[in-house]
């Protein structure tokens, strides 16, 4: 399995995984390292290609022949990849890269990302023509995971198509933090939730927050 970060405006996967300062994506696109100089094995089948910040706007790197040549050799060399995107709703290139890939499984968070980011995070991915594999919702209380899990035993039932899996996958969320986390520091590929707090205080505001 590959992690491909291609958030290159607030990446993460340094810091959640303890990376070494090793060439980033963007040294591997524009031609300043090799992908087997960049590529970090974190498990025994784990590796890891992080991003690093980059100013200006990341779609035309993301969108050019290198990244879809980068895509393919991955494809080829990986059983699974999965690349963190980033929020469909600020930033464009979240659909570009998701649209090279098999499909998109989209993070939501419970208690902020609204039912209106989900929709418009929906039709993002439609217009891109990219197929939706499967939601994630992350911060889930653990009251309400017991409560609402859905399958005999209390564990969730499995989709019918789950064996069907993907080559490459592309995970992102609705939108981007907006406020200070106040909860835990979430695992890998949970930092993209659409909200900072993992509740809201308005009455009316949770009538439109997504809850399982």
């Amino acid at each position: 399995v590959l992690v491909l970060e291609a958030d290159l405006r607030r990446p993460k996967l340094a810091r959640y995984f303890g990376l070494e300062p090793k060439p980033d994506l963007r040294s591997v696109l524009i031609g300043h390292a090799s992908l087997d100089d960049a590529v970090q094995p974190v498990d025994r089948n784990l590796d890891v290609l992080r991003s690093a910040p980059m100013s200006g706007d990341p779609s035309a790197l993301l969108n050019s022949e290198p990244m879809a040549d980068l895509l393919a050799t991955v494809r080829m060399r990986y059983d699974i990849v999965l690349v963190d995107v980033p929020p469909l709703l600020s930033d464009a290139a979240g659909a570009l890269v998701a649209s090279q890939t098999d499909g998109c499984v989209l993070v939501v968070r419970y208690g902020r990302t609204t039912t209106g980011e989900l929709g418009d995070a929906l039709g993002v991915l439609a217009s891109a023509s990219v197929r939706l594999l499967g939601t994630i919702m992350t911060m889930v209380p653990r009251r309400a995971r017991i409560r609402d899990a859905g399958g005999p035993g209390g564990h969730p039932a499995a989709p019918a198509d789950a064996a069907r899996v993907p080559n490459s996958a592309a995970v992102g969320a609705p939108a981007a933090p907006s406020l200070p986390m106040t909860v835990p520091t979430p695992t890998p590929m949970q930092h993209n939730g659409a909200g900072a707090s993992a509740g809201v205080t308005s009455s009316e505001k949770q009538q439109d927050v997504l809850h399982p």
